[in-house]
């Protein structure tokens, strides 16, 4: 795992034209999913986390994300951005950007799971669990 703040310019390009954006964002990288992994962090108030994750949309999965509390974390913006392909070959993989808002004082949790589309977390499978400690 890698964490880092970055400013708010770096992301510049994928910015919400209608949102407010955070000064600075606390960046996590995490590319395993071989066993259940936690990660902990504290950030502060109206600050921004971003959690990256390795995806296929070639595949019929995708990372479903729940948080454990939805007033005090909400998901601010996502995107895909597919990997380079210059050879032009089916079943290219890219990275998921999430950006969530950290918005109230507490200890609150961001899991994600690898489902087929359409479908819910499912207890049996791997979670991959964010813990955020927010701070005034």
């Amino acid at each position: 795992m890698c964490l880092t703040l970055l400013p708010t310019a770096a992301l510049a390009a994928e910015r919400p034209a209608n949102d407010a954006w955070p000064e600075q964002i606390s960046s996590y990288v995490l590319n395993s999913v071989a066993a259940d992994i936690q990660n902990e962090t504290s950030v502060k108030a109206g600050q921004a986390v971003e959690i990256i994750r390795r995806e296929n949309l070639t595949t019929p999965y995708r990372w479903l994300y729940r948080v454990s509390d939805e007033n005090a974390i909400r998901l601010l913006h996502d995107y895909y951005e597919r990997d380079p392909n210059p050879e032009e070959r089916d079943g290219v993989g890219g990275t998921h950007y999430y950006y969530f808002t950290a918005n109230a004082p507490g200890k609150y949790d961001i899991e994600f799971q690898d489902v087929r589309i359409g479908e819910a977390f499912k207890p049996d499978r791997r979670v991959l669990v964010y813990a955020l400690t927010v701070t005034d």
